[in-house]
């Protein structure tokens, strides 16, 4: 929805009185855009108490942020006044430039408000908590609507096995790599690579159930396996290069994000894996070494390359590519 449609939605709960309806609205309006009107009646929720505790602190928060943002595009209205009407009111209620709330689903969020921030707030996670920074002249709220509606959005882009956590113990066992995640005895996040066993280690006091503390992990098992990548995938390149009588001059792994699995740049001159080719088993991994290989004969996906990569490979290997590129069955872990 558009910010004028979650407000417009907000308010036709709230005239209803159903006031939690009306906050989830006007929270996701705040998040994607730091709409003025969303703002200003989730500070109204907050004066008079209405589906949520009264907070005069909170309510001034979100009545000055919403007269700030008002302000910068020169607005006059209505509403405007309103606003101007209710911060008189609350004149004499501090405004914070830090604050912290625990959020059901995400943790414990701390919001600080700075002036060098850029528009949209910055997020970073620390041991125990979710850090958002936002603008100098932004609510704080904005801060916190931005961690409930966006950082739950953020983890649904990665999985874990199907299961979207790790747990102490968790384990994943492929062809080219074993993972171990296990709760540390320190409060640091700490990992060990061993031949192809990946170990990774959580702090004793970190909460599972925190997204944060979900991610983090996840980034250490990315460094993991960007320095097996490089280690387990070049010598199979050059096993199936030599087996299939092609050749390369280069082999590297990146360790960016990428929506490919390997590419090959100047017919051979150099072949680059995305760190999630790893993942693959190895009859799939034998089967991208292949498709890369043909495209030193043939640049484009057409009918004559397909036909190279079964004169080099078989028909099995461009089954098992096919699979790779249309039914999506690759990796367990996806990064972002």
């Amino acid at each position: 929805m558009e910010r004028i449609s979650y407000f417009k939605a907000g308010q036709e709960h709230y005239l209803k009185k159903e006031y939690k309806e009306a906050i989830d609205c006007f929270i996701h309006g705040i998040a994607e855009s730091d709409s003025i009107a969303c703002l200003a009646w989730l500070g109204s929720c907050y004066e008079y108490g209405l589906g949520v505790p009264k907070d005069l602190v909170a309510a001034k928060d979100l009545y000055a942020g919403a007269y700030k943002v008002m302000y910068t595009s020169d607005r006059r209205d209505k509403l405007g006044i309103w606003i101007q009407e209710h911060l008189e009111c609350l004149k004499d209620i501090p405004v914070y430039d830090t604050m912290c709330k625990f959020i059901e689903g995400v943790g414990n969020v701390k919001v600080i408000r700075r002036l060098e921030t850029p528009y949209d707030p910055q997020v970073r996670y620390n041991l125990d908590e979710l850090v958002v920074t936002v603008q100098a002249r932004s609510s704080l709220y904005r801060g916190f609507a931005f961690a409930q509606v966006k950082v739950p959005e953020m983890a649904r882009t990665w999985t874990c096995d199907g299961e979207r956590r790790f747990f102490d113990g968790y384990t994943l066992d492929t062809d080219l790599f074993s993972l171990k995640v296990l709760r540390g005895k320190t409060d640091r996040y700490t990992s060990r690579l061993d031949g192809r066993n990946c170990y990774v280690y959580f702090p004793q006091k970190a909460n599972l159930d925190y997204i944060y503390v979900q991610q983090s992990i996840l980034k250490k098992v990315r460094n993991l396996l960007v320095k097996r990548a490089q280690v387990a995938l070049p010598p199979i390149l050059k096993e199936v290069a030599d087996r299939t009588g092609t050749s390369f001059q280069k082999c590297e792994v990146t360790s960016a994000v990428r929506d490919y699995l390997a590419y090959n740049y100047g017919k051979g001159k150099k072949i680059v894996f995305s760190v999630d080719a790893v993942q693959l088993p190895m009859d799939s991994v034998e089967a991208l070494c292949i498709h890369e290989l043909a495209h030193n004969f043939v640049n484009n996906h057409s009918s004559d390359f397909y036909n190279k990569m079964i004169e080099l490979g078989g028909e099995a290997a461009y089954r098992r590519d096919l699979n790779l590129r249309y039914k999506g069955k690759w990796p367990y872990l996806k990064f972002i």
